[in-house]
Parts: C-alpha cells; structure tokens; sequence
C-alpha cells in the first residue's frame, strides 16, 4: 500500500462497522483475513460517532446551529440522520463537521500506529491538520463601488452603517458555493491606508473564519501599507482575532503595518 493513502485506507476500514480488518506492521498491508504478524484494526463504532457528535456541537460558538444541533441530540431518535439533515441545511457547517470528524479519527489512527512504533514520517506530514476556509470553499469579490445587497438582514445593516459616501468606498463580497451573498466588508483608501468602515457576515455563516478570509484578501488586493478597523459593539471575538494579527490597539481602533 501507498504510504501516502495508509491513513485514509485504515479510516475507510475502522468505518465500516460490518467486517473486521487487520494490519500488518511490518508491510503496512491491510486484510480482512487475520494472518500471523497482522493485528486487527481498532473500530469507530456508533457510540464513538455519537460522541463526536457531541464534541463537535460543544465546539460551536455559532448559537444558532449549536442549538439546533443540540435539540436533534436531546431527541435521542433518529439522531444520525437527523444530524446530518441539519448538517445539509448549513453547507459549510457541514463541510467543517466532515473535518471535525476526520481529524478526530485521524488522531485516533496515528496513536494507534505510533503504538505499533511505527515510524511517523512514513504517514504523517508538516500539514496542518485543522479545519480551515479557503477561497475553494467561498468566493470573495472586491466591487470599487458601493453596491445594493439582496439578503435584507446584511442590506438593513450595511445602509445604516455606511458615513464615508465620499470617500470612494469599497466593497469585498463574501459569497457562499451558490453565488448568494453572505457577507460584506467595506472600505476606502486614504494615504496607502485601508480603513475598514463596516463589516458583517449571516449569522448562519459565522464562526468559520469568513471575516478572516474577506480581510486577507482586502490585503491582497490593495497596494497599502498600512490597515485600520474599528471594532464596534465591544466584538470581543473580533477584537481577539485582531490581536492575536499583531494589530496595534489605538483608543477603539486597531492599526497594523503591512
């Protein structure tokens, strides 16, 4: 077997709840048929499912699919498939529970060849293993004009929220896999100075690093050195993900060299 695909074949197989499977450490040949020198792979079986079910709900800081996670795992029938149906209501949500869950039996996967003194380079790499938005996943397009928005909830706070109409203002869309516009960012320029006037992402959308995202590629776009936001409302968890950017905090605003 391909070490690169080792990992993966041994989750395929802990998954599937139906026939046992058996490794052999010396060869790294998988088989369903135990033979000398081969021990049988561990089992992720529905309990370790539920549990991570859990775990993952736990997680959330997005209160509006926790709880309704949480009310599917409180029901107790039918909890699997109900489960993934709210997943499929939340497509990046569920994009980034099939991370959670790979992550997690992947962890379980390395501790058991690392029990076997396996040599880890053989099937780990410097990856980071953590789930993680790219531009794959969500679209941002950078608009030089101030534009109307579709979804009501992101029109009625942008319209409120706008005070720099002579400034030249600047949009970056966040748009999901549909083409919907999720989120927006607005900005100008002001001597090689971005200075972000209004941001805002759905609440069904938040906690996945959308704003992150967007912001990056405000940065990439424009030739400037240096950025500043203000931070509204004491945003706490913006205010950390700001921080831990290197932002310089100036009064209520925050600064950084590009």
């Amino acid at each position: 077997m391909e070490q690169n695909n080792l990992i993966d074949a041994i989750i395929y197989c802990m998954e599937n709840q139906n026939i046992d499977f058996y490794f052999n450490p010396s060869t790294l040949d998988i088989s369903e048929i135990k033979k000398n020198n081969y021990v049988e792979l561990p089992k992720w079986s529905s309990f370790d499912g539920f549990q991570n079910m859990e775990n993952f709900t736990a997680s959330l800081k997005n209160k509006i699919h926790r709880d309704e996670l949480i009310d599917v795992l409180k029901n107790g029938k039918g909890v699997f498939r109900n489960f993934k149906d709210v997943l499929k209501k939340y497509p990046s949500l569920e994009y980034k529970y099939k991370q959670y869950k790979y992550n997690e039996i992947k962890n379980r996967v390395v501790d058991f060849l690392d029990s076997l003194s396996i040599n880890k380079s053989l099937f780990l790499t410097n990856e980071d293993n953590g789930y993680e938005l790219n531009l794959s996943d969500f679209d941002i397009k950078i608009i030089d004009e101030k534009i109307e928005i579709e979804s009501p909830i992101i029109k009625k706070d942008f319209i409120s929220n706008i005070e720099y109409n002579d400034k030249n203002i600047k949009t970056a869309l966040i748009k999901d896999t549909d083409n919907n516009n999720i989120g927006v960012i607005n900005y100008f320029i002001d001597d090689k100075t971005i200075i972000i006037t209004y941001y805002y992402v759905e609440p069904n959308f938040r906690d996945l690093g959308l704003f992150k995202l967007a912001f990056n590629s405000i940065i990439k776009n424009e030739n400037c050195d240096y950025l500043i936001i203000s931070v509204v409302n004491k945003d706490q968890i913006l205010s950390t993900m700001i921080e831990n950017l290197n932002f310089e905090k100036v009064y209520t605003e925050y600064k950084i060299k590009l």
